[in-house]
């Protein structure tokens, strides 16, 4: 149970001085945030502070250039890693069942109150997967909690709030013991003029068994120093004969399980056990390659403007207006009044004396060369120059920032295992691509694992003991998470060159067929008339692997072996038909049907035969069957044929 003295007292003066004393923070609070700026910095669209630590003596003119220039180009690195992680969601075998409860109202259910009840999202999956996902990557010492929300009704079962505190909200947290959480929403109170704002502290406080909530009401000043009053869920009134007396009871969220849960997956430190946890991004291997890259980007960008274009110079013979360089200024003391004369140099040529070349925009003015030699005259000479021309610039640095930006992206995707998300070349080998899918399907079954024990099995018996477990009904209505094993890495290429090689060694045609089927499903999409004309193809034409001239045998031989006055013969003779046929019957029946995708098979099935049989007939039984054999117009091996009449 909560101790207010030790547990909560301390943090309400922090809170009503705007600030908590170290002690009160767990030991990895400063650098938490580092870990999140770093990785902030790193996918943010404004410049990123740690560009500048790379250049410490660039002019401060140049890196406001670089920074009104700046393109974050490694940001579809995100997007392509986030949504490589959303494929556990879309994974076959990835599912959450809830066991039958009939004797139960639907709506009382867990099921019904998890999958249509639970907050904006109605439903835990999507919570979890649109709040905890985009924190798992960019803010791994983030925390989820699963909130009570109390009720005067006792025939009523408890409301939960799920919520994610980023982790410069996360006061303190010992894992499975105490937590203290800055809530992101706001109260409403009285400051100390009697004016009301909107911008008031509210607290969470958790141990193994009860909570309490922290909500700011008023801010009184006392002898010019500022106090926040809160009013605290857990307080309880005993009216004696003397006075009221007030005393602590707080409220029991009945969970075996923690309601306060880690975001992160790899610990990066840890003391105490384990009780304090620094947590570090799964992205953490890739971050100094995007980094880089990023560098090496603004230095492509400043590349091509100064080393690619062409730099206009002329002659002059003008010196600036200065003297050599150097221009008087006035000093006067605090009164504004004249002290004496200071020379500093000119800020227009910059102490040269001569206009100084800015910008490979500008014209660059150069000044005479001195005499180097006499004329025939005995007077000083120099060699005759153009009075203008043009320098150009070389493109090699563009060209290797450009490569460096390029290996510094694909060593990122390859810290990852996700090489093959940057758009693998088609000349790695297919060893090194299976190696690649390998890596990252091991890592999608890790974070799968993670997201399963410590995400949903957390949060459904969180919420499940938080609603029923005062009834003593919690645990009855638990659901099963599975754990993904097989998720599907592979690209339209690769498919396409599984399927290459399944025709070539003559694998089974279900093998054939199933690689056929997953390509025009990346080519073409599940819906697709390919794909469902594929797909239906599958399941009820029995020769589909022939080919035409595969049928046509069979017919020939069927109408020589067989016995045509039988049903048997018919029915086979329908059937080769029917799969000669296919694609003409089945173009007619989109024709005349638009609705026949929506059709279960077996009716599908029956307007293709139906069309079919309008498209063939069986030679009577008592006709002969003349037998054909084809002749060429000529023989190849004769030389002195004339031709054939």
């Amino acid at each position: 149970m909560l101790d207010f003295e030790t547990q909560i007292k301390p943090y309400l003066l922090g809170a009503s001085k705007k600030e908590f004393p170290k002690e009160l923070l767990h030991p990895y609070y400063e650098q938490s945030k580092k870990v999140k700026s770093n990785i902030s910095e790193t996918f943010a669209d404004i410049y990123p502070g740690f560009l500048d630590k790379n250049r410490p003596k660039e002019k401060k003119e140049y890196k406001a250039y670089r920074q009104d220039i700046f393109k974050n180009l490694v940001l579809p690195f995100r997007t392509k890693v986030r949504n490589q992680f959303n494929s556990i969601r879309n994974a076959e075998d990835f599912y959450i069942h809830f066991p039958d409860t009939k004797k139960v109202d639907e709506k009382d259910t867990l099921e019904y109150y998890c999958e249509k009840e639970f907050g904006m999202h109605k439903s835990v999956s999507n919570w979890v997967w649109n709040e905890w996902l985009p924190l798992f990557l960019q803010d791994p010492n983030a925390v989820g909690v699963i909130l009570p929300v109390e009720t005067d009704n006792p025939n009523k079962f408890r409301d939960v709030r799920g919520l994610f505190i980023p982790c410069e909200n996360v006061i303190m947290f010992a894992q499975g013991r105490f937590a203290v959480l800055k809530s992101l929403e706001k109260s409403t109170y009285i400051d100390s003029n009697g004016k009301i704002k909107k911008d008031g502290i509210i607290l969470y406080f958790f141990d193994h068994d009860s909570y309490s909530i922290a909500t700011q009401i008023s801010e009184i000043r006392e002898g010019g120093t500022l106090s926040s009053q809160f009013y605290l869920l857990g307080i309880e009134t005993l009216q004696t004969e003397e006075n009221t007396v007030a005393y602590f009871k707080f409220p029991e969220h009945y969970s075996p399980e923690f309601p306060v849960f880690n975001v992160g997956m790899i610990v990066k430190e840890s003391q105490e056990f384990g009780k304090y946890n620094l947590y570090d991004t799964i992205i953490a291997d890739a971050i100094p390659h995007l980094q880089t890259a990023m560098q090496r980007a603004n230095d492509k960008e400043i590349s091509a403007l100064h080393h690619t274009a062409l730099r206009e110079w002329q002659y002059t013979q003008k010196k600036c207006s200065c003297e050599n360089g150097k221009v008087q200024k006035e000093l006067l003391d605090a009164d504004n009044n004249f002290l004496m004369y200071a020379q500093e140099n000119c800020p227009k040529c910059g102490g040269s004396g001569y206009t100084a070349f800015v910008d490979s925009l500008e014209i660059m003015l150069v000044t005479p060369p001195d005499p180097s030699g006499f004329d025939d005259d005995k007077k000083p000479a120099a060699m005759p120059t153009p009075p203008g021309g043009y320098i150009e610039g070389s493109i090699e640095p563009l060209k290797a920032f450009r490569e460096e930006f390029e290996y510094e992206i694909r060593d990122a995707y390859k810290a990852l295992g996700m090489e093959h998300l940057n758009e693998s070349p088609l000349v790695q080998s297919g060893v090194s691509k299976k190696y690649d899918r390998g890596e990252l399907s091991q890592l999608l079954t890790n974070v799968s694992r993670f997201i399963k024990e410590e995400i949903f099995d957390t949060v459904f018996t969180c919420i499940d003991s938080i609603r029923y477990g005062f009834s003593g009904k919690s645990g009855e209505q638990l659901p099963q998470v599975s754990c993904p094993k097989r998720f599907d890495l592979s690209t339209e290429e690769i498919t396409r060159e599984e399927l290459a090689q399944a025709i070539s060694n003559n694998f089974d045609s279900g093998i054939v067929d199933s690689k056929t089927l997953k390509y025009i499903e990346q080519a073409a999409g599940k819906e697709s008339d390919f794909y469902r004309r594929y797909e239906l193809r599958m399941k009820i034409d029995p020769y589909r692997n022939l080919t035409n001239e595969a049928k046509s045998f069979e017919i020939a031989n069927l109408f020589v072996t067989g016995n045509r006055s039988t049903e048997q013969f018919t029915q086979q003779l329908r059937k080769l038909y029917f799969s000669k046929n296919f694609d003409a019957c089945l173009q007619e029946a989109l024709i005349s049907d638009s609705e026949f995708w929506n059709k279960d098979t077996k009716t599908q099935k029956a307007i293709l035969e139906s069309i079919n049989d309008s498209l063939f007939s069986v030679i009577d039984k008592d006709k002969e069957v003349v037998s054909l054999v084809l002749r060429p117009s000529v023989d190849i091996k004769n030389n002195n044929q004339k031709g054939i009449n």
